[in-house]
């Protein structure tokens, strides 16, 4: 398997990166992970770096599970910019919020034109 400058190998039709390093010892052969046609060689991690790795991680999903658990979102309003809606009495009416404006209307060839 030819090797190119960047750590690209190809082998028919399959891409292989390699990031180790050179010159190791066989017992530290390469992590080798695949998806598809795509495999990644990677050098072995030490346990506590993995462990760290795993604390991290674990801290950022409870941080994300907070936000993610409230329904909704917060649409933070800024000023010239309009802010549409469809109205809820009739699908072919869309609400316009412009500066604290309130307008109905459609849109007519991508613009809104005011009933």
């Amino acid at each position: 398997m030819p090797a190119s400058e960047n750590g690209l190998k190809s082998r028919r039709g399959s891409v292989v990166i390699d990031t180790t390093k050179r010159g190791k010892a066989r017992s530290d052969m390469p992590n080798k992970v695949t998806f598809g046609s795509v495999t990644v060689l990677a050098d072995p991690v030490a346990d506590e770096e993995l462990a760290r790795n795993i604390e991290i991680g674990r801290a950022r999903i409870s941080a994300g599970m907070t936000r993610l658990s409230k329904p909704g979102f917060v649409l933070r309003k800024s000023k010239n910019v309009p802010y549409y809606r469809a109205d809820p009495n009739d699908p072919n009416v869309i609400i316009r919020e412009l500066n604290g404006d309130t307008s109905r209307g459609r849109l007519v060839d991508g613009e809104f034109v005011t009933l």
